[in-house]
């Protein structure tokens, strides 16, 4: 699942603090595998939330309970526009061998 967010001027503590709160409630969530939270390199304004699931029907459940609204509504008060997608994964591919130096976020 993939959330294309653009936040208000200024709301970026604001969400990162809703956020928070989101992603650790979501870890104990039957299906849920993990999720980023990225801002764009060319505006600081656009944000990026890939939320990974085993399957669409886990996130859909999820999504359909009761606390979903309420536990997302602060995240949802800072965003000025959002557009979700769904994608199933059909091939992944991961590094193999000599691990890396974690990325600093200079390119």
């Amino acid at each position: 699942m993939l959330f294309l967010l653009t936040l208000r001027e200024g709301a970026e503590d604001e969400f990162l603090r809703a956020y928070d709160a989101v992603r650790w409630s979501l870890t104990d969530v039957p299906g849920y595998l993990g999720d980023q939270v990225c801002r764009s390199v060319d505006d600081p304004l656009e944000w990026l939330i890939t939320s990974q699931w085993r399957g669409p029907e886990d996130f859909l459940a999820w999504e359909r309970t009761p606390g979903h609204r309420d536990l997302v509504a602060p995240m949802l008060a800072v965003v000025e526009r959002r557009r979700s997608l769904r994608y199933l994964v059909r091939r992944e591919t991961a590094r193999r061998g000599k691990e890396e130096e974690p990325w600093n976020g200079t390119p």
